[in-house]
């Protein structure tokens, strides 16, 4: 990759960590004619890469909407439709995604949802999966929910950046991080202002040592049969969802568990391996296990905002589990405060 010219003085911004938010909040800042520099550990702490990317409107038990608007789903894959076509990617993928319920909550909430004219209408589905799985009590199909690749869009971002000449793969130490006289300095290198989209990391960043994380972490099965449509999820609290590019090739996502230890992680995985064989009635076979840690903090919000002590210090982070749906409007939002403060021109 290109090498950044340290010699150019003053930048405008550095942005730690080139995962969902640092990429995204990169692209925005460069579309607005500023000049960045992304640091980023070859993505050694990063979720995204672990991440299925699936905006599912419907989430957990309760059925729950996943954000306030009902029209987000179409707001966001107009959002990833149009950085596609900027990045010259193809990541965004729809899918009609089959849920089964069987616990008497989600059996519940169900009827409840039926019964409501707001909302994606629940309609049942269109084939019968008993042959394929277990199918529960009540199932009911949607269509067009988006996912993205993270793979395929964390490579695209990333040749985005060092067409940009603005990525340097390198760890950054806090220490190394001087403010003073209103600026950022950091090897050499002088900017406005220094963003963390550190993500799990994060945790003891002593520049927030009020952000308390609870970090979570998740479990995603790589898994290989035939038999099974494409451009299909199905989810019975856990989902599976298809590889892009093979005919066979499945993620089978899990819940994520807090505070575990390593013995309790392989409990889990054991457990999501016994979940997935009592699911699917198709011959199968586990390829690779992969595991990542989901940025939470404390109070289950995500942060995105600047140091109390520091106002040339900021953060993106606390994107949970839910990181490709939040992380556009969070990033947004930042902007808009970088706005404010007259970095980005309006």
């Amino acid at each position: 990759m290109a090498r950044f010219n340290r010699s150019i003085g003053l930048v405008d911004g550095i942005i730690v960590g080139q995962g969902l938010a640092g990429s995204l909040l990169a692209h925005e800042c460069i579309q607005n004619g500023l000049t960045i520099l992304v640091v980023d550990d070859k993505h050694k702490t990063s979720s995204t890469k672990v991440a299925a990317g699936i905006m599912n409107p419907l989430v957990g038990p309760r059925l729950t909407p996943l954000l306030q608007d009902y029209d987000a789903i179409q707001r966001l894959s107009k959002y990833y439709k149009a950085l596609q076509n900027s990045l010259g990617a193809s990541f965004l993928h729809e899918h009609r995604l089959i849920r089964f319920l069987s616990t008497p909550l989600e059996c519940q909430s169900y009827r409840h949802r039926i019964t409501r004219s707001d909302g994606p209408k629940l309609v049942p589905p269109t084939q019968d999966w008993s042959h394929r799985c277990v199918i529960g009590e009540h199932q009911f199909e949607l269509h067009a929910v988006p996912q993205v690749d993270t793979t395929v869009f964390l490579d695209a971002m990333k040749n985005f950046l060092m067409r940009h000449n603005a990525l340097i793969n390198q760890r950054v130490s806090h220490n190394d991080i001087d403010c003073s006289e209103g600026q950022v300095n950091w090897q050499g290198l002088r900017a406005k202002w220094l963003v963390f989209c550190e993500g799990a990391v994060g945790d003891g960043n002593p520049f927030f040592p009020e952000k308390k994380f609870k970090n979570a972490m998740g479990h995603v099965l790589k898994v290989r049969m035939e038999g099974m449509p494409k451009k299909t999820i199905l989810n019975h609290g856990k989902w599976l969802c298809p590889v892009a590019n093979s005919d066979q090739d499945f993620l089978y996502g899990a819940s994520t568990f807090w505070n575990q230890t390593m013995n309790q992680q392989a409990q889990s995985i054991r457990g999501h391996q016994s979940s997935l064989q009592s699911f699917l009635k198709l011959p199968h076979a586990i390829v690779s296990v992969h595991e990542g840690t989901r940025p939470c903090l404390a109070q289950q919000r995500p942060f995105a905002g600047w140091s109390q002590k520091h106002s040339t210090i900021g953060m993106i982070n606390g994107l949970g589990g839910q990181g490709m749906a939040v992380a556009p409007d969070l990033v947004r939002s930042f902007c808009q405060q970088l706005r404010v403060n007259k970095v980005i021109k309006t």
